[in-house]
């Protein structure tokens, strides 16, 4: 009896006890509500937090799709316990296409929910190619194909160079270099040359509340190509040398020096490979030159193509004295011609001396008083 007494006392006090009810809600999302564009091949992250802790039936829907980790091998949902008071969500969904687009909705078990609509773009480069064979300059089109943004939703496409807005108001001798076309979102490069080859950026600026800047990578390719050397190179002994590989093309994979058809090993002390114009290794300094440094140097350049260039420079290691036996050579002979003249001086003011020590001679003359000569007449 004392125990039956025991349990209905607690039992009225339960039931006197009122029942609180909590209210559920999520909190917030981050990024905020609201429209997002990404591009495809990039990362969706996202982060729910609800205010209420521990709470295990938060979830992720996708266009009304429930999602579970690990159903897709890019996609990874984290719930994290954080205060006493909220418990948060993450959602991490990589290299997403087209098939992302639509409506993120992080719910609770009462259908509370945070909404963020995600607009996945796809942007599609389509590269061109110069012809490196070809002497004269070739017109190119590149052009950025762009899916899941309607005509209304984008604005005009921009185009940068070398991180350089594109100026259409550039010329060349027969007209305008670009021009933009809004009709297949393409560029059109009029005379392109090697100096045009390298990487192009097509960005495209989204409409709405927010504005969002999307870009894109175009290459216009062409085979390596180096320009030709100068014939050869003669540098004095202990001095300094640089030589630049002037590289044209795209891509270029890799840059290497040979001498006299040998690997060139740099120390990166006395021998050092530098960049030069966004080619690694495409300079070659050498400091100290010696008479052993003498020889032909080739630059050889190739992309994974199996395509290829290089030229050849020779580098000759003059005697650093080398301009002073010039010097020495006419000095020694001043003093030979100068030795020579004193001894012939000398040799001659000896002679001279001498003559002047010797008698003189009785004079001859022409007197036949004391002889018998016969004089004969000459008719005139």
């Amino acid at each position: 009896m004392p125990n039956l007494y025991i349990a209905t006392v607690l039992l009225a006090v339960l039931v006197a006890v009122p029942v609180q009810s909590v209210e559920v809600y999520v909190t917030s999302i981050n990024p905020a509500r609201g429209h997002r564009n990404i591009l495809a091949g990039e990362t969706i992250e996202l982060d729910c937090q609800i205010n209420v802790a521990n709470e295990r039936s938060l979830h992720w829907t996708l266009n009304g799709e429930r999602l579970d980790a690990g159903a897709v091998g890019t996609l990874k949902i984290e719930q994290i316990s954080g205060s006493s008071q909220n418990t948060r969500t993450t959602l991490k969904w990589e290299n997403v296409t087209l098939a992302q687009s639509g409506t993120f909705l992080c719910q609770d078990q009462n259908q509370n929910q945070g909404r963020k609509d995600v607009n996945v773009v796809q942007i599609t480069p389509r590269e061109g190619e110069l012809n490196s064979s070809l002497t004269t300059p070739q017109d190119i089109t590149l052009r950025c194909e762009v899916e899941g943004l309607g005509a209304g939703q984008y604005q005009q496409l921009e185009w940068y160079f070398d991180d350089k807005r594109i100026d259409l108001q550039r010329v060349n001798a027969d007209g305008p270099k670009y021009n933009i076309s809004h009709i297949n979102d393409s560029l059109v490069i009029f005379g392109a040359t090697k100096e045009d080859v390298g990487t192009y950026e097509c960005l495209v600026k989204t409409l709405g509340s927010k504005q969002e800047n999307l870009t894109q990578k175009v290459q216009l390719l062409m085979d390596p190509m180096i320009t030709d050397f100068s014939r050869s190179k003669n540098i004095v002994q202990g001095e300094s040398v640089i030589v630049n590989c002037e590289i044209y093309g795209n891509p270029v994979d890799t840059v290497v020096w040979y001498k006299d058809d040998e690997p060139l090993v740099a120390d990166g002390d006395r021998i050092k490979l530098m960049p030069h114009k966004n080619f690694e290794n495409a300079s070659l300094q050498m400091n100290k030159l010696d008479f052993p440094d003498r020889g032909v140097y080739k630059c050889f350049a190739s992309n994974k193509g199996g395509e290829s260039a290089s030229k050849a420079i020779l580098i000759r290691v003059k005697d650093r004295y080398a301009a002073l036996w010039p010097f020495l050579g006419i000095c020694a002979e001043v003093a030979i011609l100068c030795t020579i003249i004193f001894i012939y001086e000398k040799r001659r003011a000896k002679k001279q001396e001498e003559e002047d020590q010797q008698p003189a001679k009785e004079p001859l003359t022409n007197d036949h008083k004391d002889t018998d000569v016969r004089q004969r007449n000459v008719r005139t």
